[in-house]
């Protein structure tokens, strides 16, 4: 969904009226609600979704022995580690590079798998996500700039709905069965409850 479209669904549930153009870095109440759904979609995207996941990639050091995470990927890498079938395999990103947990040391000798968690740009995200994503933003901006307590309620009431679709359209994107997998489970056995915690927190 492109950003425009974004920003207008997070006005339109505030009571504002559409605008036509945005105003990126600026200082109007639509640059915020911009500024709002670039942080709730970095947030809810580091989640862990199929949509997001390179669940194997082979990663092959350069000359000086380092993998430069950045050119993994043309987009943001949220997280990096090993692939699910070799959890011997501990890694992270430390100062750009792929980091090995396990031998301290950022220098590798042959090529090693990795999964990747990545930050998708907003054109880039499922429909039903992009509305969870709305939802997130126009609660996070009411929370902090306009302080309805009828309004707060309703939002919190829709990302519950939005989270519930993007649930359903992520089992149906793996034949995984969640109930007897524990990462999964995870990543998409989030409790309401917890959530609405995270909300009141943010």
């Amino acid at each position: 969904m492109v950003m425009l479209d974004m920003v207008n669904g997070v006005l339109r549930r505030l009571g504002k009226n559409r605008i036509t153009a945005l105003d990126t870095n600026g200082s109007t109440s639509h640059a915020e609600a911009e500024r709002i759904i670039v942080e709730q979609s970095r947030k809810l995207q580091t989640e862990g979704w199929m949509f997001n996941t390179i669940p194997t990639l082979t990663a092959t050091p350069n000359g000086s022995g380092f993998i430069v995470v950045s050119t993994l990927a043309t987009v943001t890498v949220l997280h990096i580690d090993g692939i699910d079938d070799e959890p011997w395999n501990n890694f992270t990103q430390r100062g750009g590079n792929l980091y090995d947990i396990d031998n301290a040391t950022d220098v590798f000798t042959s090529a090693v798998s990795v999964r990747m968690l990545l930050e998708l740009p907003t054109t880039d995200l499922p429909s039903a996500f992009a509305d969870y994503v709305i939802a997130s933003a126009a609660y996070s901006y009411n929370r902090h700039f306009v302080g309805n307590a009828t309004r707060d309620s309703d939002l919190q009431g829709e990302i519950l709905r939005t989270q519930a679709v993007v649930n359903k359209e992520e089992l149906r994107s793996t034949d995984t069965n969640f109930l007897s997998n524990y990462e999964t489970f995870s990543i998409r056995g989030r409790p309401a409850f917890q959530y609405i915690q995270g909300l009141n927190n943010a």
